[in-house]
Parts: C-alpha cells; structure tokens; sequence
C-alpha cells in the first residue's frame, strides 16, 4: 500500500492563503493551492508520477487526495490546466473534470469537489 504524506506550508507570495503538498512514497506528488481572492477555488498543479510507478492506479489516488485537500482548505471547485488536445486533458476529462475555456497554454478544467463522492476514483 502506498503512504501519503502532506506537508502544508503558506507562501502568500505566490500561491495564496494555503498550499499542500501530498507525495505518495516518494514516487509521485501534487501541489495544491488555495488562491487569495479565489477562496472556493483549489488549484491543483504539476501531479507527477515516476515513470516506474506509472498504470498503477497512483496518479488516480493522488488526485483523490488533492481534492480532498482542497475541500480541507474550504474549496468547493478543483481547477486543473492540461495542454489542449492532450492525453492528460483526458485522462482529467476521465476524473469528472470538464473543460470551461481553452487559453493559449492550454485547457483550463474544472470540477466540483464538494461531495464527496465525486472525488472517488472512477
């Protein structure tokens, strides 16, 4: 089984009020991120899964455990951003997210994380 661990620490600089940091034994982690005049919104940034571990299930995990987080620190909306057209863009769609505009770095995508269930892995 693999562990989580958060380490939370604010950085008012940049992220906002809040941000998180879940890593999954050291072989993938996640960057969540409540943004300062956007309090319901939890942005969650650069999920990363080492090659090796890749098709196990852990990115999906570590996703349920961004949105948990961000549902922790008051956030009704998870916000993703993928290159457009991409797998990843996808694989998120496939995780209840919905594309809500297209920029010139990539899809913007959102979900509603305030039941619970909607953060369970599909």
């Amino acid at each position: 089984m693999t562990t989580m661990n958060k380490v939370v620490h604010e950085n008012k600089t940049y992220f906002g009020r809040d941000n998180t940091i879940v890593l999954a034994d050291g072989y993938a982690y996640v960057m969540v991120a409540v943004y300062d005049g956007y309090e319901d919104m939890a942005g969650i940034h650069d999920l990363v899964v080492h090659k090796d571990k890749r098709g196990e299930g852990l990115g999906r995990t570590l996703l349920a455990e961004a949105e948990e987080e961000g549902r922790r620190m008051g956030a009704t909306i998870a916000r993703v951003i993928a290159e457009h057209g991409s797998w990843l863009e996808e694989w998120y769609g496939r995780h209840g997210y919905e594309r809500v505009s297209v920029q010139g770095y990539g899809a913007i995508m959102d979900k509603d994380i305030t039941r619970r269930e909607a953060a369970e892995p599909q």
